[in-house]
């Protein structure tokens, strides 16, 4: 695991599974129970803080990071 890399997660219903994008810092995961990530939607709200990701990062189809 490292900082900025997206995963795959099981979330809490009614989420379920979807990528998330991992934000905690890399020294820290050794000594982490759980990390810090934000939610990967393929919704586009158009605000500034909208990171979006896709195929590049292995995603299916084009995706943004609300952040």
């Amino acid at each position: 695991m490292k900082q900025y890399e997206i995963w795959w997660a099981s979330l809490p219903l009614p989420v379920g599974r979807r990528p998330v994008l991992l934000l905690s810092r890399n020294p820290a995961y050794p000594y982490l129970n759980k990390v810090l990530v934000a939610e990967v939607t393929t919704t586009v709200r158009g605000i500034p803080q909208e990171v979006t990701v896709g195929r590049p990062e292995g995603l299916p189809s084009a995706s943004f990071v609300n952040l």
